[in-house]
C-alpha cells in the first residue's frame, strides 16, 4: 500500500509541477491550479469506469477528447510567436 501511495503522490506532484510552470509562464490562465489538477486527475481516473475498447470511442479519439478538455480546464491560452522569434517587421 506504502509503494501504491507513494506512487500516487508523484502522479499528482508531476500534474502540479507542470500546471504551475503552465500559469508561471502564461500558457495557463487558471486560478485555480490546485483545483484545475485536482479536476484533470479525476477526470483520468473516470475513463477506467466507463472506457471499453470496440466502445463508441477509439483510443485517439478519447485521448484527443480528454487533451482538449484537461486544456479548458487549466485554461490553456496558446502563445501567438514562440519566445525568441523574431518579431514581425
Amino acid at each position: 500500500m506504502a509503494a501504491y501511495e507513494r506512487s500516487e503522490a508523484r502522479g499528482s506532484q508531476q500534474f502540479k509541477d507542470v500546471i504551475e510552470a503552465g500559469v508561471k509562464i502564461g500558457l495557463f490562465q487558471t486560478p485555480y491550479p490546485d483545483d484545475a489538477r485536482r479536476a484533470v486527475i479525476a477526470m483520468c481516473n473516470a475513463v477506467a469506469q466507463w472506457y471499453r475498447p470496440g466502445g463508441e470511442l477509439t483510443e485517439d479519439m478519447l485521448i484527443e477528447r480528454y487533451v482538449s478538455l484537461a486544456l479548458t480546464v487549466v485554461e490553456y491560452r496558446p502563445r501567438t510567436a514562440r519566445r525568441g522569434a523574431a518579431a514581425p517587421a
